[in-house]
């Protein structure tokens, strides 16, 4: 597994992907899928600008953008029950009130134990200015406890799989409700 740390250097350096765009021509759909450990890939041109842009305010080189783990995610499987529809407040917008989930993350190497979770996604707000629904987000991991997962999982994997989890819970909730955005979560160990 790769992992991008372009949110985390950008956050370091106080610096917005808006300032990135301006100094460097590099797109805001590049930098965004980077910025949120999406993408698919990069250009060297595009990692030369932003490896030179960075190195402006402290030396940054492509390892430090970039991290290899040997684990890899074989798959993520999520499976939404107990639908609870409504209306948001103030609104004629269809939302989901509530939803509880389940699921498994399966790991290439055999040395790593699959990790089962439940959880729920629940309606928070919606904001009439923006037309977005607010979801919170709740996840339980069973079958390891806290100190295990984090001896076994670096934090960079870590957060690589409550990324994965979020925007597989955010494209599920989009086929209810358009304008669907996690935007608050919880992550659990038992």
């Amino acid at each position: 597994m790769i992992v991008c740390k372009l949110s985390e250097i950008l956050g370091r350096k106080r610096l917005k992907i808006s300032d990135v765009i301006r100094d460097t021509g590099i797109t805001r759909p590049t930098l965004t899928s980077l910025y949120y450990g999406k993408s698919a890939g990069i250009s060297f041109e595009t990692l030369d600008k932003l490896c030179k842009y960075l190195s402006k305010y402290s030396p940054v080189s492509v390892n430090d953008l970039f991290v290899f783990y040997d684990i890899d995610i074989n798959s993520i499987h999520i499976s939404f029950k107990s639908l609870t529809q409504g209306i948001a407040p103030n609104s004629n917008h269809t939302i989901v009130e509530t939803a509880d989930l389940e699921g498994c993350i399966k790991f290439e190497q055999k040395q790593l134990n699959d990790l089962v979770f439940n959880g729920s996604v629940c309606f928070s707000d919606y904001d009439s200015k923006k037309h977005n629904s607010n979801y919170s987000l709740r996840v339980n991991f069973y079958e390891i406890n806290r100190q295990d997962f984090f001896s076994l999982y670096p934090y960079d994997v870590q957060e690589d799989i409550d990324k994965r989890i979020i925007a597989f819970a955010e494209l599920w909730l989009n086929e209810y409700d358009c304008e669907a955005e996690i935007k608050y979560y919880d992550i659990n160990y038992k």
